[in-house]
């Protein structure tokens, strides 16, 4: 048996425990290395995870130079992506990257040119592909079961937001996150329809901000909110497909409500994140039944997870479904087109 792959994972920040737990139920991968600029949080997971002293780090260089971590995954916000990605590739150091994968379109074109002149292993946290009913309805798509697609309406909705009580952290901040619920949920949105039917030409978008100050994080000063609290954007696709793109963090009811609804000349698909991992179809044939959606059994083939797929990967075993740093290129000239697009209140069109 090969020896496992020994990962670091860098910001354990709450998308952190997906990765941990992921590293921790695959197969050929193991965590051997923290690190947290919060000393308190990174004494609690180093005894939760029985992780030496000496294999935690405040400092990511640190722990990328150490020559026992295989692989890193970054799990911290977005404005210090850009840096520790590119020291990883500049070490040679595997990487799996959060979404998304930069602040603008011009880091992200830097990281991309760096990576792949390297040929360094990597994975960009699309985690939503890793749903086999995402990954079948991308086959069913491509394959031509629902025929021409006419449109699609991807929709992204939280409630976490609506408490004023809630201080003004990171993710309500522009320097740190770039966008507020469009690069925070609706990227997710964007990347799933691009995985799944195809390129994005053309936008049309809308914000707002509904709660415009927020306290500081460690006083009683109101600081202003200077992020998007919901974003929605028409799109136009490749061979004159129409869709939309809603989010919101706003959404009272809806905890972490997904849907992908997909229209084709022969049938239709549609995904619920709410219904876990399920697909359903509604076909041409059944219009005698008054065409229903029927939920369809998903083969086992499209079951993959997430850091199963990154530990395949750096194996050389990859099935090319994972996203990677073009895919989160593609994905940031989409946000950064879509904020332009809402502040000039105009159709924009995509320039890759």
């Amino acid at each position: 048996m090969k020896n496992k792959i020994r990962m670091g994972v860098i910001g354990l920040g709450q998308i952190s425990d997906t990765h941990i737990n992921g590293i921790v139920d695959s197969h050929g991968g193991e965590v051997v290395a923290l690190c947290d600029v919060d000393e308190i949080r990174l004494e609690e997971y180093s005894h939760k995870l029985n992780i030496n002293n000496n294999m935690c780090y405040r400092n990511y260089k640190e722990m990328i130079d150490d020559k026992n971590v295989d692989a890193v995954s970054i799990c911290t916000p977005n404005d210090t992506h850009f840096d520790i990605a590119r020291y990883a590739i500049e070490k040679n150091k595997p990487f799996a990257l959060e979404k998304p994968i930069t602040l603008n379109r011009e880091q992200a074109k830097i990281l991309c040119d760096m990576c792949y002149s390297k040929n360094v292993n990597h994975m960009v946290c699309f985690s939503y592909r890793f749903k086999s009913a995402a990954r079948y309805a991308r086959y069913l798509v491509q394959s031509g079961f629902i025929g021409k697609i006419r449109h699609v309406y991807g929709s992204y909705y939280q409630s976490w937001a609506n408490s004023k009580e809630i201080p003004l952290y990171w993710r309500f901040n522009k320097l740190r996150s770039g966008s507020g619920t469009l690069g925070d949920i609706g990227c997710h949105m964007i990347d799933l329809i691009s995985f799944i039917v195809g390129d994005i030409t053309e936008v049309s978008g809308d914000s707002g901000t509904f709660i415009e100050s927020r306290r500081e994080q460690d006083g009683d000063k109101m600081l202003p909110v200077d992020v998007d609290d919901y974003f929605n954007a028409l799109i136009k696709l490749d061979d004159n497909i129409s869709g939309t793109v809603t989010s919101s963090r706003f959404a009272y009811g809806r905890g972490n409500y997904q849907s992908l609804e997909i229209y084709g000349e022969k049938g239709a698909l549609r995904y619920n994140l709410e219904k876990e991992d399920t697909l359903e179809m509604c076909y041409s044939d059944v219009m005698a039944r008054g065409c229903h959606f029927v939920e369809v059994t998903i083969p086992d083939e499209f079951k993959m997870s997430q850091m199963q797929q990154f530990i395949n990967i750096i194996n050389g075993k990859g099935d090319g479904l994972a996203g990677n740093l073009k895919d989160g290129y593609i994905n940031q000239v989409i946000l950064d087109t879509m904020l332009q697009s809402d502040k000039e209140r105009k159709w924009i069109k995509i320039n890759y």
